[in-house]
């Protein structure tokens, strides 16, 4: 480890020739096949980056194992959290709701058949694709102020037309 410390390449290749599949199979273990390659990179990584701050108090593939362990925990806490905000959405929106929305685009694209190819084209990117002004500018070829508004522009035409056809 020594060696590792002074920056000497071929220490930290022997190192990682030697803990590589045994790093690696621990995470497959715990995780999927594409997790545990992008945590055995990271591991490797970090014993690296950090193989100034180790103590030869106790050996050194406790050391790499305690830091594809944090890794993987760390990597578990992110998941988790992906997760929970997922089930808290789903738990949200019924089938029903996501069904409903799509019932009131497919109403709202049918009411914008009266607008003219521009001013549709640039409320669905705005509002179908989730485009910001800056992507509407780059797609319109123009600058993002303008772009902002064209679909204020786009938005007043539309709600005009929606009067209109609501006091008919």
């Amino acid at each position: 480890m020594d060696l590792i410390k002074a920056n000497h390449i071929g220490a930290f290749e022997e190192l990682y020739d030697r803990y590589f599949s045994k790093i690696f199979n621990y995470l497959k273990a715990k995780s999927s096949t594409e997790v545990a390659e992008d945590l055995t990179q990271n591991c490797f990584i970090k014993v690296y980056e950090k193989s100034s701050t180790y103590k030869n108090d106790f050996p050194v593939s406790a050391w790499i194992y305690t830091i594809a362990k944090n890794l993987l925990m760390d990597e578990f806490r992110k998941s988790s959290t992906k997760n929970k905000y997922f089930e808290r959405f789903k738990e949200m929106f019924s089938k029903a709701d996501i069904i409903e929305a799509k019932n009131l685009w497919n109403e709202l694209m049918f009411d914008m058949r009266d607008l003219d190819e521009k001013s549709r084209e640039i409320l669905i990117l705005r509002f179908n694709d989730g485009m910001d002004f800056e992507e509407i500018a780059q797609r319109l070829n123009t600058n993002p102020v303008n772009a902002r508004k064209l679909v204020s522009r786009a938005l007043k035409t539309f709600k005009s037309f929606l009067e209109v056809g609501d006091s008919l």
